[in-house]
This record gives structure tokens, C-alpha cells and sequence, in this order.
């Protein structure tokens, strides 16, 4: 089993995972910060495995990017009614953390991707998380953890009788 210590955990590479990595990083550039992201990419609901070529964002150009990086306007032919196709936002937050280094890392190089978190604790003031990676069983120590999981990102089907 492996046990590595860290300043900062994020659970979850999407959007706000993300944005608060970078606000963190921003005030404390060398922390030793890891993101805990169970998927192969990130991006959370707008990952490059969810996205297929019909699915279309919610929110038209502009209404949605991290402020110092405005996102490119997709070509004409794949934005419908003001809003674009998905795809669009998936490569927009790859581009954003391989674009942001911090100490000589990028955002990326700072997360673990394929991480299944399975147990938090916390105790004496210490977070322990542990997960499951191609490692194997992983345990992970932080001063400081931010859960930014999503809410969409397991299906969750209702019982319907009849």
C-alpha cells in the first residue's frame, strides 16, 4: 500500500475542481497539492469520454470560463442557437491545465487520474483519504481536502413502479 503526504486534496478534475485548484495555487504557488480525479480526463460532466459529437452545451459562448483564459468561439457550423458543441468545452479545460504551472508543474502533472476514492477520515486534524489507483490500495494524507465531486456524475434512476 502507498501512503504519500500532501498540503491540499481535491477530489474531482471537473469544473470546480479545477477552479479550486487554480484559486489555491494562485496564493500558494509551491504547495505540495494533488487532484484526485477517478476518470481518465477532465472535465467531470464535460470529459472528453462523455462527450459524443451531438451534445451540445446549456450555456451559450461566453457565459461560462475561468476569467483569466477566455474560451475560443467553436466554428459557426457547430454552434446551434448560441450554444456549441461540448467537445468545445472538454479541449477548453485540458488546454487550462496543461497552460497553468505552478513550482514547475502543471495542473495536470498535479492530478491523479484513474483514482477511486473510497473511505475520508479525519483525524487530529489530519485528512486521510483512501482510494484505489493502478497502483493498487492507495492512502493518502492531507492538511486540507475540497470535495468537488459533482453532482451528475453517477446516474441516479429512480424506482418507478407500474
Amino acid at each position: 500500500m502507498d501512503s504519500t503526504r500532501y498540503d491540499v486534496a481535491i477530489i474531482g478534475a471537473g469544473i470546480s475542481g479545477i477552479a479550486a485548484a487554480k484559486f489555491y495555487l494562485d496564493i500558494h504557488p509551491k504547495c505540495n497539492l494533488i487532484i484526485l480525479e477517478k476518470d481518465a480526463s477532465v472535465g467531470g460532466v464535460w470529459n472528453q469520454s462523455r462527450v459524443f459529437d451531438t451534445f451540445y452545451t446549456q450555456s451559450p459562448l461566453g457565459t461560462w470560463e475561468y476569467s483569466d483564459m477566455p474560451m475560443p468561439q467553436p466554428p459557426e457550423q457547430d454552434i446551434f442557437n448560441g450554444v456549441f458543441k461540448a467537445k468545445y468545452t472538454s479541449h477548453y479545460l485540458n488546454d487550462y491545465i496543461d497552460r497553468h504551472l505552478y513550482a514547475g508543474q502543471t495542473m495536470r502533472q498535479r492530478t491523479s487520474f484513474n483514482f477511486h476514492v473510497q473511505h475520508v477520515n479525519k483525524d487530529n486534524g489530519e485528512w486521510t483519504i483512501s482510494g484505489k489507483d493502478a497502483r493498487g490500495e492507495v492512502v493518502l494524507h492531507s492538511s486540507k481536502l475540497i470535495v468537488a465531486s459533482g453532482l451528475t456524475s453517477v446516474p441516479n434512476m429512480p424506482f418507478l413502479p407500474g
